[in-house]
C-alpha cells in the first residue's frame, strides 16, 4: 500500500466529513422524519446522549474549527423542521478556539440544529462548544445532531476542552509516528482517550458510547446484556473507571454503562455510590430506566442472580411504554426488600441542575 503523505494524513478527517455532510444536508428533513419515526417507538434520549457513532473522539478529528463561544443572536424565524426541531441561526463570539485560526472575539454566523438529543434551551447568552466545518463560505456544524455541545458549568466547560484536545493530540502524535515509519497503536490512544473522557459526567458519554455499542440500541438497551466484544480492552482500564464512578457519579444510562463495564471488578466504594444513585432516583415519579438496569448490576454486584426482565420485540402486543414503566414499577417495589436484605443505608446524593 502506497504511504500517504503528511498533507493527506492532516486532510483525510476534513475532507471526509465534509462530504459526509454535504449529503446530510441534502437529506436533513428526511433525516429528522426518521428520527421522528425511531424516537415514537423508543425511550426518550437523555441530554448527554448523542446518537451514535460521533462522539467527541471523531468530532475532534473531523471538524475544521472548534471554538467555545457565547450566543450573540439568535434568528426569530428559524426553518422549522416540523415535528422534530429548527435549524437555529446564530451569531456566536468566540471566547476560545480550540482548533483553527479565528480569533478571541470573532463573530460566527453559523446554525444549531435544535431538537437532537442533546439540545438544550438555546437563547442568548448561552455558551456552546461549537465543532464546525466550512462549505461554501458557510460554517456548519461538523454533523447534524450534536456537532454543538451546551456545557453548563465551567468545569463542563473544562471537560470538554481537556477531551477535545487530547484527541487533537493522539492523532498528531499517531501522524507524526507514522511519519518516523513507526507502527503505532491508535487504539491504544482511543482507549486512554476514553478513559479521561469518562471521567466527567458532560463527557461520559463520547467515553463510553462504543465500548459496547449494543447499548446504544433505544430498544434493546440492557434487555439482553451480552459481553462487548472489546471486554479485554476494558480489563486495564476498570480500576480508572471505578474511580471515576466514585469520583463524578452520573445521573443518567451512562452511569448504568459503567457499572456493566465494570461486571466482575469488586470494589465497595462502587457499590455505595451505585446505592446512593439508585436511592436518588428511586423516588422520581417515575425513575429513569436506566435505573432498572443500574439495579440488575447492582444485584449481580452484591451476589445475587436476577431474572432477566421482560424485554420489548416488535412482535409483541404490549408497547415499549408498557414494559418499560412494568419494569420500572418492579424496581421501586423491589428496592426496599433489597436495602433491608444487605443491610443497606443509602445516602439520597445531589443530583446535578438539569
Amino acid at each position: 500500500m502506497r504511504e500517504q503523505s503528511p498533507r493527506a494524513l492532516q486532510t483525510a478527517p476534513s475532507t471526509l466529513a465534509a462530504s459526509r455532510w454535504t449529503a446530510a444536508r441534502a437529506t436533513y428533513r428526511l433525516l429528522a422524519l426518521a428520527l421522528v419515526t425511531v424516537l415514537s417507538h423508543a425511550p426518550q434520549a437523555r441530554a448527554s446522549f448523542p446518537p451514535p457513532p460521533h462522539t467527541l473522539w471523531e468530532l475532534a478529528h473531523e471538524a475544521q474549527l472548534i471554538v467555545w463561544a457565547e450566543v450573540e443572536s439568535v434568528s426569530e424565524r428559524p426553518e422549522v423542521l416540523e415535528g422534530f426541531g429548527y435549524n437555529a441561526n446564530v451569531t456566536l463570539e468566540v471566547r476560545e478556539t480550540w482548533k483553527g485560526s479565528v480569533r478571541t472575539g470573532e463573530r460566527i454566523e453559523t446554525f444549531i440544529f435544535s431538537g437532537s438529543p442533546c439540545d438544550t434551551n438555546l437563547q442568548v447568552g448561552l455558551t456552546v462548544v461549537a465543532l464546525l466545518n466550512k462549505e461554501n463560505g458557510q460554517w456548519f456544524p461538523a454533523w447534524p445532531l450534536c456537532g454543538t455541545r451546551f456545557p453548563a458549568s465551567d468545569s463542563d466547560v473544562e471537560a470538554y476542552r481537556r477531551a477535545i484536545t487530547a484527541a487533537q493530540q493522539a492523532l498528531d502524535r499517531w501522524i507524526q509516528a507514522r511519519l518516523a515509519g513507526e507502527a503505532p497503536d491508535f487504539e491504544k490512544e482511543h482507549w486512554d482517550w476514553r478513559v479521561l473522557a469518562a471521567v466527567h459526567p458532560a463527557t461520559r458519554w463520547d467515553g463510553v458510547a462504543d465500548v459496547s455499542p449494543e447499548e446504544l440500541d433505544a430498544v434493546h438497551s440492557f434487555c439482553t446484556p451480552r459481553a462487548s466484544p472489546n471486554s479485554w480492552r476494558v480489563q486495564g482500564y476498570r480500576e480508572e473507571l471505578a474511580r471515576d464512578v466514585v469520583v463524578y457519579p452520573s445521573f443518567d444510562r451512562t452511569f448504568a454503562l459503567l457499572l456493566k463495564l465494570l461486571r466482575g471488578f469488586p470494589s465497595k466504594e462502587v457499590d455505595r455510590v451505585a446505592t446512593n444513585v439508585l436511592e436518588t432516583v428511586v423516588t422520581e415519579n417515575p425513575p429513569p430506566p436506566w435505573a432498572v438496569f443500574a439495579f440488575d448490576l447492582l444485584r449481580e454486584r452484591l451476589g445475587e442472580h436476577p431474572t432477566p426482565r421482560p424485554s420489548w420485540s416488535y412482535t409483541q402486543g404490549k408497547s415499549f411504554s408498557e414494559i418499560e414503566a412494568a419494569n420500572t414499577k418492579s424496581f421501586v417495589r423491589e428496592w426496599p426488600d433489597f436495602k433491608q436484605r444487605h443491610g443497606l443505608k443509602p445516602q439520597p446524593i445531589q443530583p446535578p441542575a438539569k
